[in-house]
This record gives C-alpha cells, structure tokens and sequence, in this order.
C-alpha cells in the first residue's frame, strides 16, 4: 500500500513524487542566494552596469544556470534513489536518501560559507563609496537579516542534524525542527532582500 495510516506514512517512493517541485525550488533558491550575493558584489564595480545592460539575457542566464543544475542533480538523485520499500512521514527532507543528502548538506554548507564571505566582502568594499547614510543603514541592515538568517536556518539545520546519534535514520523531531530551521532561514532572506533595499 502506499500510506499506512496508523503511523501518517507514505512510500518513499510516492513521496519522492510529491517532493519533486518543492524539493526543486529549495536547492535553487539557495543557490540563487548566493548568486544575488555575487550579484550585489559586481554592482560595486564599474562593469555592471555594461554587463548588465548590454549582456541581460546572459547576465540572467548566468545569473540561473548554476541554481538550475544544483537544484536538478539533486531532484534527478534523489529520484534515482528513491525507496518503495521504505515508509517515510513525507517532509522536505525525508525525499533525500543517502548519499544525496550528503551532497546537498556539503553543498548548501559551502553555499552559507560564500554567503558569508561575499556579504563581508560588500560590507568591507561598500564602506569606500560615498553613500548618503540612510542607504547605507538600509543596506547593512538587510546584510545583518540575511547573514544571520543563514547562520540561523542552515547551519542551525546542520548543527541539529550532527547532534542527532543516528544520522542515517534520524527522529521526526529532529527533522521537523531541522526542516523549520531551514524555512525560516530561507524565508528571512527572501523578506529582507525584498523588504530592506
């Protein structure tokens, strides 16, 4: 059968299947917050604007080619390895086996790290251009919400996650509150990069 009620559970195969939207948008959102971070450092230089203006359709494409991939390699893996033997409660996580979350979890660490390192970068280099100082409020504030929602959604995820004795069959509370950690975490960057510039 596919869903056995007694427990709230489902095939992790089927749910494989309903995870496969979701679970795309994930992995490329987070990769498009680095690439808006990227994005944010080349608006400090004098060829963005050509780049920009010029070159947008390569600009956009380059801009969503990498997050395109990451997040299809990890929907097309977890597809492969997907389980009809297995009964998962279906979260944004259970869709993954190993070893693809060791990859999307090695690959989302180096993504925060970037993150991390191209926002200081902006913070360090905007600190030389002359900006009238409620832009520059504005824009270390959204800098702030973004850094620590990232440390507080992915790595607080990750540091759950390594707590947890068993990581190949991890607990449901475990994996909700890793799950919720990461959406907020995703949902604080998005606000703040659209409320706050």
């Amino acid at each position: 059968p596919v869903f056995r009620s007694e427990n709230r559970e489902i095939r992790q195969d089927f749910c494989v299947y309903l995870q496969i939207i979701p679970g795309f948008a994930s992995c490329f959102s987070s990769m498009l917050l680095l690439n808006l971070a990227l994005d944010r450092l080349l608006s400090l230089t004098t060829s963005y604007k050509v780049l920009a203006n010029f070159h947008t359709r390569l600009y956009i494409t380059i801009q969503l080619l990498p997050a395109c991939v990451f997040a299809a390699v990890i929907v097309i893996l977890a597809f492969l390895n997907r389980n009809a033997d297995e009964y998962v409660i279906c979260t944004g996580a259970s869709y993954i086996h190993y070893p693809v979350i060791e990859i999307y979890v090695n690959t989302v660490t180096i993504i925060c790290i970037l993150l991390i390192i191209c926002y200081s970068l902006f913070g360090i280099l905007l600190k030389r251009l002359p900006m009238s100082t409620e832009n520059m409020r504005n824009v270390y504030r959204s800098l702030i919400v973004i850094n620590t929602s990232i440390v507080f959604g992915n790595f607080g995820a990750i540091i759950l996650a390594l707590t947890d004795e068993d990581h190949r069959n991890p607990t449901l509370s475990t994996v909700l509150l890793a799950g919720l950690l990461m959406s907020f975490g995703s949902a604080m960057s998005f606000f703040a990069y659209y409320l706050m510039r």
